[in-house]
């Protein structure tokens, strides 16, 4: 048995022969050049949990689900980026760059954008859906009918909290 050491954690391999082709059983680490560390599990929400719960809650109101877009996957992720980057929490930001323009910058062709934020302490997409619902414009944006595409992204803030954004849109169509 060969034992391999990354950081702090052994990783043992074992060595196999069948009809005398060897390969190796990979555990849970792979090792690469330049990573020190083991690869662990992201320490994010499931963006896409938060938006089937925020489509169970709109049909129990008698609305359609919205749809997943890439490009406002692409623009909620630009924002949270930038809100951590910059270390604000706002739907402006410091450089007073509206949310609309992270949507224009991946060419989402709105007939109308919406944002709703979070931040959160406890890692839970049902809080995050609780906290919206109780906040009346943040409750009515969910269930505006107007809406049709949806995407969130959440990142984990240095002060361990979580940023969620979820972009909200129907286009030109």
């Amino acid at each position: 048995m060969l034992k391999y050491r990354l950081t702090t954690t052994t990783v043992q391999m074992r060595r196999h022969m069948t009809k005398g082709i060897s390969f190796s059983i990979a555990l849970l680490f792979l090792a690469l050049p330049g990573i020190s560390q083991p690869l662990r599990a992201s320490p994010v929400m499931n963006d896409s949990l938060i938006i089937r719960q925020i489509n169970n809650y709109r049909a129990t109101q008698g609305l359609q689900p919205l749809m997943e877009s890439g490009q406002l996957k692409e623009s909620s992720l630009l924002k949270v980026n930038d809100m951590l980057r910059l270390g604000y929490f706002s739907h402006m930001s410091p450089q007073n760059d509206p949310f609309q323009n992270n949507v224009k910058r991946v060419n989402y062709r709105y007939k109308k954008v919406g944002e709703i934020l979070a931040k959160v302490h406890r890692k839970s997409e049902a809080h995050v859906l609780e906290v919206w619902l109780a906040s009346e414009p943040h409750r009515r944006a969910i269930l505006d009918p107007s809406y049709e595409d949806i995407n969130c992204s959440n990142r984990l803030a240095p002060d361990r909290s979580y940023y969620v954004v979820c972009h909200l849109g129907r286009t030109s169509r």
